[in-house]
Formats: C-alpha cells, structure tokens, sequence
C-alpha cells in the first residue's frame, strides 16, 4: 500500500460522513423526517411547539353558545348568542361585529325555525348554515326542526335548508352533514335528502371530504360512545371505544380523542374531562397525550395539537407537550389558516344557564 493511502484516508473519510447524514436526511426514515419537518418550519417561520404564543388582537362579550364558526378564508367568524337568539359575525380586523340575524326582530316573527341559530358553520364565504339547540328525529319534519342558511352579503331573511341541525358541510362538495336526535342526514346544498345514518352523530369530515368520523351510540349521542369512521355509502369502520369528543389531523392520518372517564356519564359535569390520546389511522397505534383535557383540536400550518387543561391550554406536537398558563382562555377554535384562534373565558354567570362570556381573537405566533 502506497504511503499516501493513510492521508487520503483521512481526508475521506469525514467526506463519506458528511455524504452518508446528507443522504441520510433527504431519504431516511424513523425521526428523520420529524426532524426536517421541524427545521424548514422554523426556517421559514412558521410555528413550533417550542415558538408557539399568542398575541391578543381583539375581545366581545356575548351569551354562552358553542365553539364559533370560522368563514373558510378566515377573515370572519360566526357566533351564536343562545340567550338572545341571534347570529353574531365577528371581523378578525378589529372592524367591529354586527348582528346578522335577530329571532325576536319583528320582521323575523313569520320565519318557524326563527329560533334555530345554533352551531353555526360556513357553507362558504358568504353563507351560513344554523340549526335548531334540540333535535327532532330523523322521521320528524315539522318547520321548528330545519336548519337555516343565512346570507352574510346581504341583508335578506334566512332560508330553510333540512330537518335536522349542528351542520357539517362537506369539502370540496356540495353537501351538508345534519344531526337528528337519532342519527345524520346528508342533504344538498339545496335542501334535498340524499342518505340518512342512524345512530351516528357529532359528525366531522376528512380534511378532504372523503368520509367523515362519529359517534355511534345505542340510547342517546356521546354516552359511551365509539368513534367510527363512516363511508358515503354508509359502511363504518370502528376506531375507538368511550369517545366523548376528536378532531381530525390536518392530514387526514389520524384523529385525536377524548376518551371520557370511566362510570361517568353524559350529565355529569366531568363527563368531557378525560384522557387525549392520538390515533393513527391503518397503524392500531395510540399514544397518550394528556391525562387530564378536553376540547382536542388540531391547529392548522403547524400541525399542533391544542386542548383544555386545569391548568391552562395546552400544546402538543403529539410527541412532547406544553401547557400556557396565561392567558386564560377555554374551547380554542383555531381558523382555517392556522393564523387566528379564538379563545373563551367565563366572565360572569358561573354555570348559569346562559352565561355571559368574554370572547378574545388571539394571533398565533
């Protein structure tokens, strides 16, 4: 062996390293991917679990009401104020709200469902669908128990839409998910019935709109419940026992859960306090990620896992986690942009039946 082979060795040597990691990064497999994924989202500044804050932009104060809805372009988002049965729409802009539908305005006295502004959910940027705070049956068809869609462009009464209410529109399509006390209803955007599932509720689609995860109950919605996953045609898959509330991953790739407390039930004020764990869906994999949370949901461009906890919202990209103590905020409801979220705390009322809350637009950073 020449005497230069030791030298050119070791000048190679760190040369083939280098290579072998490079290479390794571009198509390895394991944590390597987390960790790319990690680096050109901070590199591009996007938000990390380690970066992530908000910055509070505006506040409103109105009555209790479920999570808001926000419009698709996430400019504006819909509330609706169950105490005075009206849909507010908020601006994200500091522009202000306005009152987009009154059911006890007079000119309002001749719509039947005139009281249905509840679970609101944008059909697109300019409609909104609302239903009825009770549901009927899937066989009940009295004027109370339609949805309504609501022009937010124009300042015209809102129009029946189906039987049924806590609509779900579906992506990309021209479909609409309605709950009854005793299963779903697909509909057009027209109204028109298409398909009905019994004993499923608390529909959510896919992010693409190629089927959607429920609850599958025996005597009423979320006791005891078990997760499915529900085809168009009515096919369903089971994914997980004791379900009280998920969300879908960006993705696609899994849901997060809330597995309700064992020997609790619906009524009980513990009953969406309980253990968030992630499911990857085709893995039978489950991992843990709060002992005790509610209200899971998936922050869109980061990816970010965000839930309720004692002790303030939490944070997690499914691996490690973080909880924020301030600012106090309960039912985060992140827009679509990943951009805004939406954040509650109870400012009078207690748990009176309607009490009034302290609604606050926070920038995501």
């Amino acid at each position: 062996m020449p005497k230069t082979t030791p030298y050119l060795l070791l000048i190679a040597l760190p040369l083939l390293c280098a290579l072998a990691m490079l290479a390794h990064a571009c198509g390895g497999q394991l944590n390597v991917g987390k960790y790319r994924s990690r680096a050109s989202a901070a590199a591009g500044g996007e938000v990390t679990l380690e970066s992530f804050s908000l910055k509070a932009l505006n506040s409103f104060t109105l009555n209790a009401s479920p999570s808001p809805a926000w419009a698709p372009n996430s400019r504006q988002f819909a509330y609706a104020d169950a105490n005075m049965s009206r849909l507010m729409l908020f601006n994200v802009d500091n522009s202000g709200h306005q009152t987009l539908f009154e059911a006890n305005a007079p000119q309002n006295n001749s719509i039947d469902a005139r009281y249905n502004v509840a679970s609101p959910a944008f059909i697109n940027d300019f409609q909104v669908a609302t239903g009825p705070f009770w549901f009927a049956t899937l066989a009940e068809s009295d004027p109370w128990t339609f949805s309504l869609v609501h022009d937010t462009s124009n300042n015209v009464a809102p129009l029946p839409l189906a039987p049924g209410g806590n609509p779900r529109p579906r992506p990309g399509h021209p479909q609409i998910l309605l709950e009854a006390a005793n299963g779903l209803r697909l509909v057009s955007t027209s109204g028109t019935e298409e398909r009905t599932y019994p004993n499923l509720c608390r529909a959510k689609w896919h992010p693409e709109g190629e089927r959607f995860a429920a609850i599958r109950f025996n005597n009423y919605c979320e006791e005891g419940g078990a997760l499915v996953l529900a085809e168009i045609n009515g096919d369903t898959t089971f994914v997980d026992s004791n379900v009280a509330q998920f969300d879908w991953h960006p993705s696609g790739a899994g849901i997060a859960v809330l597995r309700a407390p064992a020997n609790v039930t619906f009524f009980s004020p513990n009953y969406h306090w309980g253990s968030i764990h992630y499911i990857e869906l085709g893995e039978n994999k489950s991992r843990l990620i709060a002992d005790r949370a509610r209200s899971p949901v998936f922050l869109p461009r980061a990816n970010l896992l965000l839930f309720d906890t004692p002790n303030g919202l939490g944070v997690s990209d499914l691996v490690t986690q973080r909880v924020l103590r301030e600012p106090k905020l309960t039912n985060p409801t992140p827009s679509p942009n990943g951009r805004y979220l939406v954040g509650e705390s109870i400012t009078w009322g207690g748990y009176a039946y309607y009490p009034t809350i302290e609604v606050t637009v926070y920038e995501v950073n």
